[in-house]
């Protein structure tokens, strides 16, 4: 960064370097053969003030590369969902899901993080969402997400919001009990009957199917420090 002035960013309000080299995300859309159909990238549309609670956290480190260089991944795009004439994607670092619209790029809604012009009002979380994981669109529109709940004083969970008229109500929660902590990783997918497999990432080695209720029907335990990250159902 510092050889390309113009390319750097100022994270010193913040805690980092008044000279730095962010990772923008891209999301690309590809044909059977590889053709690229669309893309979509972070830059410029997605402040760097939107992932300042992660810049100088300890599991955000910047990323070294073999030259020796470093970049701050300030956005952290872990999944990515599709739905009519739009995608839905969750970030690590942002705290939050984001809807894309394909034609246009612009940003539809936010769902939770830090406060823009196009946030969701979120009725029914006081607990908020912290390092998400695992965006899914159910058939009904629903929208699912695993809720790391990192650094914050609750274990992981997952989550359910109906969206409409600006509006994201939390209409299903569910936590496991014995999974007190998940630094990152994990999913939530619900099930057609309306149970939950659940895999907590960092900070649990079992992958679960819990009832509504959050009561494990099904536990699978990974070898000592190994954890799943993803399960699907």
């Amino acid at each position: 960064c510092p050889s390309n002035p113009s390319q750097c960013v100022d994270l010193s309000k913040w805690g980092g370097p008044a000279q730095a080299t962010i990772l923008d995300n891209v999301i690309q859309k590809l044909d059977r053969r590889g053709k690229l159909l669309w893309e979509w990238s972070t830059k410029g549309r997605i402040a760097t003030a939107e992932g300042a609670r992660w810049i100088t956290n300890p599991s955000a480190r910047p990323r070294v590369f073999p030259d020796g260089r470093t970049a701050y991944d300030i956005f952290h795009i872990n999944a990515v969902a599709q739905e009519k004439g739009a995608i839905v994607f969750s970030a690590r670092h942002l705290d939050a899901a984001y809807k894309i619209n394909l034609r246009s790029g612009a940003i539809a809604w936010k769902l939770g993080g830090t406060a823009r012009k196009q946030s969701l009002k979120v009725a029914g979380n006081p607990e908020g969402l912290s390092g998400v994981h695992d965006v899914r669109v159910l058939d009904d529109g629903t929208i699912t997400l695993h809720d790391n709940g990192s650094f914050l004083t609750r274990g992981p969970r997952a989550v359910r919001f109906e969206v409409g008229g600006g509006v994201a109500k939390l209409i299903e929660s569910v936590s496991d009990a014995r999974v007190k902590f998940s630094l990152c990783c994990g999913s939530a997918r619900r099930m057609p009957g309306g149970n939950w497999v659940i895999t907590s990432g960092a900070g649990s080695s079992t992958v679960s199917e819990l009832t509504p209720s959050g009561r494990p029907l099904l536990t699978l335990t990974m070898p000592t420090n190994l954890f799943t990250y993803r399960a699907d159902a």
